[in-house]
């Protein structure tokens, strides 16, 4: 029911962002709030062990400032699922591809992530890449995959969302 409820409001948002779309260019600078929703990734690779599972729905949000063209600072929450969930900050570094009268941007994020459950926690290096296609000059939406690893373990969150830029 949540799924089907997020999926009209997306559908709903992207519609009338559309009325717009000749004057999406480049965002420059300013506060943007993300939310994704998607797939979460477990991965674990052991002395010949591969083990790889996309399972439940997991979702993230989060809120930033953009410096300039390729440059942001970012801290958001990520839940996992399985009782995991996962609070980061993030240096975004974004690769801005004008097409047309449209903005398109590859981007990577870097930094540290706290993972934690019920008992326990663990700071890990969070990585991010992804793609942005700004629909209006306020709202993107992106593509992206992200999270963490320690060793042999990986987990993560393939998703799609909706960044919204203030301003």
């Amino acid at each position: 029911m949540k799924l089907k409820i997020v999926s009209m409001l997306t559908s709903f948002i992207l519609a009338l962002s559309f009325t717009n779309i000749a004057t999406a260019k480049p965002h420059e600078r300013g506060a943007y709030l993300e939310g994704n929703i998607g797939s979460n990734y477990t991965s674990f690779h052991f002395w010949g062990t591969d083990y790889s599972e996309f399972n439940s729905v997991a979702a993230n949000a989060n809120l930033g400032y953009q410096f300039f063209r390729y440059l942001a600072l970012e801290t958001g929450f990520t839940a996992y699922n399985r009782g995991l969930n996962g609070v980061d900050a993030a240096l975004k570094v974004i690769l801005p591809l004008e097409l047309g009268n449209n903005d398109v941007s590859l981007f990577g994020k870097i930094g540290p992530s706290y993972v934690f459950d019920n008992d326990s926690g663990s700071l890990l290096p969070y990585l991010g890449l992804g793609a942005a296609y700004s629909v209006t000059p306020n709202l993107d939406v992106n593509v992206q995959a992200q999270g963490v690893t320690v060793g042999f373990l990986s987990l993560g969150l393939l998703s799609a969302g909706l960044t919204y830029h203030f301003g």
